[in-house]
C-alpha cells in the first residue's frame, strides 16, 4: 500500500502521515529530506523529533537529502542501515526532522537506480542482507494490520518538495535536467518499492506566483512531481486545517 499526503504549510499533513504509519505497523523508518539551514529551520527539526520521541512508536530515522531513490532501493532490497557513529554529524545539523535515532547507508561505489547499476545494487542488496529488518517494535499492531515482509519495511518519507529543492541547489545552472532525471528515478522506485510506503509533499503551487526564476521553476517542477507521485500510490489525502481527505475515492473519472 501507498499513499501519498499532502497539504499546504502547517496543515498537519505530516502529523497525519504518522499517525497513518503507526495505524499500519509496529515500526517504520522514517527517511528525513530536510537540511538544517538556519535557526527557523532546526526549530521545525527540533519539533517534529519531540513529537515523535513523544508518540512512543518505533521511528529509526534516515537522512537522505538527495540520494532518495537509492536508498528506497536499498531498503526495498533489505540492506539494513547501519547506525551511524556518533560525531559523524552535529544533532543541530541534521538533514532532517530526526527521531529516536540516526542512521546512514554506504553505497556501492557503481550503484545507480537505473540500468546496469540497479541490478549490481539489488545484487548487492540481496547477497549482503536479505531477511533483515528495521528496528524493535514497541507499538502492538491493530487487528487489521497486516504482517511486513522483513526485507521492505514500512516507509514515511517527509517530504519530497525538501528533497527536489535540494536537488535544485546542488545542479546549479543544469538543475531543470538534473531535477527531471531524479524525479524519474524516483518515480520508479517508489512504484517498485515492495513494502508499505507513506509520502508527505506540499501543495507549493497554492501560494503565490515566486518573483524570480528558480522559485518559479521550483514551483512547476514540484506540481509535475506530485502528479506523478500521485498516480503511482494507492491513497491520496489532502490535508487541510488538519483534516484528512482521501482523494482517489472522491476522484471524477472522465
Amino acid at each position: 500500500m501507498k499513499a501519498l499526503v499532502t497539504g499546504g504549510a502547517r496543515s498537519g499533513k505530516s502529523g497525519f502521515a504518522e499517525r497513518l504509519c503507526m495505524s499500519r505497523a509496529p515500526r517504520a523508518c522514517y527517511i528525513a529530506t530536510a537540511q538544517a539551514y538556519d535557526v527557523e529551520m532546526k526549530e521545525r527539526i527540533a519539533l517534529h523529533r519531540l513529537q515523535r520521541e513523544s508518540a512512543g512508536y518505533d521511528w529509526q530515522t534516515l537522512e537522505e537529502a538527495q540520494a532518495l531513490p537509492e536508498l528506497l532501493w536499498r531498503l526495498g532490497s533489505g540492506v539494513e542501515p547501519r547506525l551511524a557513529a556518533q560525531g559523524d554529524k552535529p544533532a543541530d545539523e541534521a538533514s532532517a526532522s530526526g527521531a529516536s535515532a540516526a542512521f546512514s547507508v554506504a553505497q556501492p561505489a557503481d550503484a545507480s537506480p537505473t540500468g546496469e547499476g540497479r541490478s549490481v545494487l539489488h545484487s548487492a542488496a540481496r547477497s549482503a542482507a536479505a531477511e533483515q529488518q528495521i528496528g524493535n517494535g514497541t507499538v502492538d499492531l491493530h487487528a487489521s494490520q497486516a504482517p511486513q515482509p522483513a526485507s521492505a519495511p514500512m516507509v514515511l518519507v517527509d517530504c519530497l518538495t525538501f528533497w527536489l529543492s535540494n536537488v535544485l541547489l546542488a545542479a546549479g545552472k543544469d538543475g531543470d535536467a538534473a531535477a527531471r532525471a531524479a524525479m524519474d528515478e524516483l518515480a520508479i522506485a517508489v512504484e517498485q518499492y515492495p513494502g508499505p510506503l507513506v509520502i508527505v509533499t506540499n501543495e507549493v503551487g497554492d501560494g503565490i506566483v515566486p518573483e524570480y526564476p528558480l522559485g518559479r521553476l521550483y514551483r512547476d517542477l514540484s506540481g509535475v512531481m506530485n502528479q506523478r507521485i500521485a498516480r503511482l500510490c494507492d491513497e491520496v489525502f489532502l490535508v487541510t486545517a488538519g483534516i484528512p481527505v482521501e482523494l482517489k475515492q472522491l476522484e471524477y473519472k472522465l
